[in-house]
């Protein structure tokens, strides 16, 4: 009779670590850990170290205007000029998106930009966030 009785314990102790072994499978599956991506500098902004100042923008990259009638020649001109590269045409006519390609700042760039009377506008390629 003894015996019966902890035959009858031991299964009940078995099926109850099942089903907590099956509980914990089933939590695994409805909360997925995050799968690891691999991010291009273009895709994502490098975050700034805490403490220091920081920017909205994809560093190196600066979306550039060229006013209505402004010819290809004189846009890869400019490119030339400022070490630049086209990475897209974002909208036509003449919405530019570039790569910086000698290190200077987003900023400067933008300064030297703003000099020509072909560049209708130029900013940074601002991250958009909240949406």
């Amino acid at each position: 009779m003894k015996y019966l009785n902890f035959l009858k314990y031991l299964t009940i102790l078995l099926l109850v670590i099942s089903c907590v072994d099956q509980n914990a499978k089933v939590k695994e599956k409805s909360s997925p850990v995050p799968q690891a991506t691999e991010i291009h500098e273009t895709e994502q902004p490098k975050l700034a170290p805490s403490g220091k100042e920081r920017k909205d923008y994809v560093p190196g990259e600066i979306l550039v205007k060229f006013k209505d009638g402004t010819d290809k020649q004189t846009i890869g001109a400019i490119q030339g000029e400022l070490h630049l590269e086209n990475i897209k045409v974002v909208s036509k006519p003449n919405l530019y998106l570039m790569k910086i390609l000698d290190g200077s700042s987003v900023e400067r760039i933008i300064e030297r930009l703003q000099e020509y009377k072909e560049v209708k506008y130029a900013e940074p390629n601002y991250v958009r966030t909240g949406f």
